[in-house]
């Protein structure tokens, strides 16, 4: 039986890109008989011709020669590093951007998941794109989905009239943060339920297989991992980290060659294995992602998770989850350098809810 993944797995970002390595993965080799594939959907937006060229029309004409000659090579770079580990590491079906695309790419595949990551939120999508609701699919195929995010606390009304319409057709719902599971049961759908993130379904010997070291490496050191924020606040914890426990400071980013971070070794646009890698071998983290705080508590490191400006509510739930809300610090707050996590009884809380989660992926799978 075949089945399909359609997620968020493209773009520089390496939760996105591991996320849908883990679900494919582990379904791949936990069903018998099952095949599960990633769409892989990229809308028209994210095109080479709307990435580079009309980007560039946005910009006077002596910038928009600069961000050609300049920007542009960097991020097709960086492109190429995730494209070669989703084709290395994610069985996926050939490209498609629309509705009938994604309908000759699935035709074959009996069940659909709509997969986790920032798939429901509208603000990061620009709307709501009924690709990640499968709406191409019609109604003949049984409609799932799995650890789905909304990123935020609610949609307006006009929205949810949309979403209501494309989630009525689904067989089984599971979201990922609490948040967006209290959303849905008020709006009707009761029998939602909450799972973990696909990273979860992969464990840390699992992940060890397929890191790859950096070049260079410190030998203990505190990593910094930042995205859309001001990266020097994290900086500042860093440092006290580093003073408090003899450390260096080492940053993951996806930067151009101009970037300048004022730490002991900076980590340019590295593969997402090699990312894994930093995490894996970092002695403390420091970090303001989803997918920093998942890789920490299942490779079992010690952290501290700074909020954002917003979509805080990925933080807020699985921490909470974890029993780790004390690890959570708002911008410019003090760090008291909280003590070292007990995974002990993380794990406990963790392998509650992995089973949950893994009994539900057998119910929408084999029932």
């Amino acid at each position: 039986m075949k089945i399909g993944i359609i997620t968020i797995h493209f773009g520089f970002n390496y939760g996105s890109a591991l996320q849908a390595y883990a679900l494919s993965k582990y379904i791949n080799s936990t069903f018998d008989d099952i095949e599960a594939y990633v769409i892989n959907y990229i809308p028209e937006r994210y095109s080479k011709k709307n990435r580079y060229i009309k980007t560039a029309k946005e910009y006077r004409f002596l910038k928009r020669g600069m961000y050609l000659l300049a920007v542009a090579p960097f991020q097709m770079y960086v492109q190429y590093i995730f494209n070669k580990f989703l084709k290395s590491y994610v069985p996926m079906t050939r490209r498609v951007s629309n509705k009938e695309e994604a309908q000759e790419v699935s035709k074959d595949m009996e069940i659909l998941i709509a997969g986790s990551d920032q798939i429901w939120n509208s603000d990061y999508n620009g709307g709501i794109d009924p690709i990640y609701y499968l709406e191409f699919a019609g109604t003949e195929k049984r409609k799932v989905s799995y650890a789905a995010s909304c990123g935020k606390n609610d949609y307006d009304k006009k929205e949810w009239e949309i979403i209501d319409n494309f989630l009525k057709f689904f067989s089984y719902i599971s979201l990922r943060e609490e948040d967006s599971l209290n959303l849905f049961r008020s709006h009707g759908y009761i029998e939602a339920v909450q799972s973990l993130d696909p990273v979860f379904l992969i464990n840390k010997n699992e992940w060890k297989k397929i890191e790859r070291k950096p070049g260079k490496s410190l030998k203990k050191y505190v990593l910094i991992y930042c995205l859309d924020s001001d990266e020097t606040e994290l900086i500042r914890i860093a440092r006290q980290i580093a003073r408090e426990r003899n450390l260096k400071i080492a940053m993951a980013a996806y930067c151009h060659i101009w970037n300048y971070y004022d730490v002991d070794m900076l980590y340019r646009n590295k593969s997402p294995n090699e990312f894994l890698w930093l995490v894996s071998h970092a002695d403390y983290i420091v970090t303001n992602s989803f997918h920093g705080v998942a890789f920490s508590i299942n490779l079992e490191k010690q952290f501290v998770a700074v909020k954002r400006k917003k979509y805080n509510c990925r933080l807020d739930s699985i921490l909470k989850i974890m029993g780790l809300s004390d690890r959570y610090i708002g911008k410019g707050d003090k760090f008291y350098g909280t003590g070292d996590i007990d995974y002990n009884t993380v794990n406990l809380y963790k392998q509650d809810f992995l089973s949950i989660s893994k009994e539900y992926l057998s119910n929408i799978l084999c029932s």
